[in-house]
């Protein structure tokens, strides 16, 4: 059986692709190859964990990126992130927002500068930089791809990356 998110939420969150092709001309794959295939789950702040929960598992994706009112990214709700809220006690109904801001998560807003590249990074840049990430004090397992105006374009996880890397080395 498959879940589906129920109608009131869908006024709250939604999928985000880029529209146009953002594939690269060049024999060196790009984020951009890459960010065109997988679609980002998007929360606002005011979803709850239960809301993102549900979109995450109809997508099969491991993160939300969570934005404000006017479209603005305020971080990323992972799935380690959900799972230390329900360990710890927190109520699916708690709003997203409130929970990335009140809890210190480490993938809010103040650390994704350093884990954003944009779509013409090389794959090899981006997934080098993920693993310094994964391997400091954040531990972040997942990268933003941004414009360069700072549009939200996606997210991609450490699995995204992998998938790609094993793929283009078997071509």
């Amino acid at each position: 059986s498959q879940l589906t998110p129920r109608p009131s939420r869908a006024k709250r969150a939604h999928i985000a692709r880029p529209e146009h092709s953002m594939a690269t001309q060049e024999s060196q794959q790009t984020v951009a190859d890459l960010i065109c295939q997988r679609r980002t789950v998007v929360c606002t702040a005011d979803s709850t964990l239960e809301d993102a929960v549900d979109l995450m598992m109809v997508n099969d994706r491991s993160a939300a990126a969570v934005v404000g009112e006017n479209g603005t990214l305020l971080g990323i709700l992972t799935e380690n992130d959900i799972m230390h809220a329900f360990a710890t006690g927190v109520l699916p109904k708690v709003n997203v927002g409130e929970w990335l801001t009140d809890n210190g998560v480490h993938s809010a807003k103040d650390l994704l500068d350093a884990a954003t590249v944009k779509p013409s990074s090389p794959l090899l840049e981006a997934a080098a930089l993920m693993r310094e990430q994964a391997l400091s004090d954040t531990t972040l397992r997942h990268i933003v791809v941004r414009s360069d105006t700072g549009e939200l374009l996606g997210v991609l996880s450490a699995l995204d990356m992998a998938r790609a890397l094993c793929s283009a080395s078997s071509e």
